[in-house]
């Protein structure tokens, strides 16, 4: 019973947003890991995606551990969501696009 308490306490606390970056080229990679990449849009080398922390996703992650970086995300003072006008640094904060062109 403890055991099952201690699994709800570790998924509540597991962060709701994963930053991913894409870091080793799945060219002599299997086809499966290709296809995971295309399905998850990482087709260039250090391109950044955020991703839900769903168990289908943490399941397709799983798959390309040894491509990607994964990271929790956070989110800079005064900045509440990800829209057109934010951006995710290599710090895997999101931020406020300053002095955007119009």
């Amino acid at each position: 019973m403890m055991a099952g308490r201690g699994a709800t306490a570790a998924a509540a606390a597991a962060p709701a947003l994963l930053g991913v970056t894409f870091i080793k080229s799945g060219i002599r990679a299997n086809k499966k890991v290709v296809k995971v990449l295309e399905s998850l849009h990482l087709n260039r080398l250090h391109k950044q995606i955020v991703v839900k922390n769903t168990p289908t996703i943490c399941g397709k992650l799983k798959a390309v551990i040894k491509h990607v970086t994964i990271r929790p995300v956070q989110f800079a003072p005064g900045v509440t969501k990800i829209g057109e006008n934010t951006f995710m640094g290599h710090d895997f904060v999101i931020r406020e696009r300053v002095g955007e062109k119009a």
